[in-house]
């Protein structure tokens, strides 16, 4: 087969690409919709180190308007994250498929290279997370009221820079997190499906399930690799103002007040269960979109082949 290269094909391509942007979105979503919550609780444990007992008594001790503070830049932040993620990174793959055949390498590989690429680029909406942040620290409840006083503050202290605060953790995570997860989103995905099928005949089996346990599995293990990075990070964007400390300087801060290297792993229990979940319906919903798509539209993704 070769691939064409008529106007038809050329505007499918562009049209499979902003369909991967538009999937992203709708399964960060969803989300976000599902497991706020437990993310509060994890946030709380990073910036705080303490128990997961301590954390959840302070949460219900405030009121019901302050446990779902600040969910709307989550959301936000969250939502065109992820649709940044999956478009870009098909964006790359295709940027990099022929490198890939010049020097015949694994499809892994560049998978690898084009996720830790597309981390990269995700780092664009570092602002958004900041502000999250801000509104979810307890210490900021009286005096920064919404996300826009939120943005506001950050831009009368130090101008886009404060906006930018802890971007060196965000790449680090980001680039990490992401080329692990699409290196290894396919051949998890197929394992599993693999040993489905030895237990099931069930089509369901088949599609839904092999993509959920895919998702949770590389979630879970990727973000439990990368969780001193979040820890760091969420240090640096919980402080207003201020110098804008380095990152060894941030990891010593943070390991001196906390007793020891282990400090940097509290709440990481509850993140791997809101990983679990949050990215085993981020990988569920994107391919379910994906699988509506092709039933409403089988062309688009035959025409470009010949």
């Amino acid at each position: 087969m070769s691939r064409t290269r008529g106007p038809k094909a050329e505007s499918t391509i562009v049209w499979l690409s902003s369909a991967e942007y538009f999937k992203g979105g709708i399964a960060a979503l969803v989300q976000v919709s599902l497991t706020y919550p437990i993310h509060k609780i994890t946030f709380r444990q990073q910036i705080h180190g303490t128990s997961l007992r301590s954390t959840v008594a302070t949460l219900q001790s405030e009121t019901m308007s302050h446990l779902f503070r600040g969910m709307t830049m989550p959301m936000a932040q969250r939502t065109v994250t992820t649709s940044i993620m999956f478009g870009v990174f098909h964006d790359y793959q295709k940027m990099l498929v022929p490198l890939e055949t010049a020097f015949d390498a694994h499809r892994m590989v560049t998978n690898g290279v084009a996720g830790m690429m597309s981390g990269c680029t995700e780092a664009i909406m570092t602002p958004l997370e900041r502000v999250q942040a801000l509104m979810q620290s307890p210490q900021y409840h009286d005096s920064l009221g919404s996300s826009r006083a939120a943005f506001k503050e950050c831009l009368r202290i130090g101008g886009v820079r404060e906006l930018f605060r802890g971007i060196h953790p965000v790449l680090l995570r980001n680039g990490l997190s992401s080329g692990s997860y699409f290196a290894f989103r396919e051949p998890v995905a197929h394992e599993i499906e693999r040993l489905m099928l030895q237990e099931s005949n069930s089509a369901f089996v088949h599609t839904a399930v092999p993509s959920f346990l895919s998702g949770a599995v590389l979630g879970a293990c990727v973000s439990t690799a990368v969780y001193p990075l979040a820890v760091i990070k969420s240090r640096a964007h919980t402080t207003l103002g201020g110098p804008h400390h380095s990152f060894s300087t941030l990891l010593m801060d943070v390991v001196r007040e906390r007793g020891s290297i282990s400090g940097l792993y509290s709440g990481c229990g509850v993140n791997i269960v809101r990983t679990l979940f949050g990215w085993g319906i981020v990988n569920l919903v994107y391919d379910l979109v994906g699988d509506v798509d092709v039933v409403i539209h089988p062309h688009r993704e035959t025409d470009t082949l010949q």
